[in-house]
């Protein structure tokens, strides 16, 4: 059975003992009012998880950049040291 509705601009359709909408412009079916919620929780679902993933990434852009000032301050230590010994051989060599 398939017929055409004027007034709601789709077509009407027997597909597995349902009768269901179908939109000639966009070529699907219209979405039973399950169909739109499960839609629905699958899209809020794959947000949540979008959400988790970016809270992860910058989780470890954070540890990432913390690791690095570490590095980076005991460089600075260690070039210190260095010169601080490089100035004290020079005293000493001319003793």
């Amino acid at each position: 059975i398939w017929a055409y509705s004027p007034a709601l601009g789709l077509d009407i359709c027997a597909d597995g003992g349902m009768l269901r909408f179908y939109d000639p412009l966009n070529r699907e079916y219209v979405r039973s009012q399950p169909e739109e919620k499960a839609a629905r929780e699958q899209a809020e679902a794959a947000k949540e998880r979008a959400k988790a993933a970016r809270e992860q990434a910058e989780a470890a852009l954070a540890a990432e950049q913390a690791a690095r000032q570490q590095v980076e301050a005991q460089l600075r230590q260690m070039q210190a040291e260095m010169e601080r010994l490089r100035a004290g051989d020079g005293g000493s060599a001319g003793a």
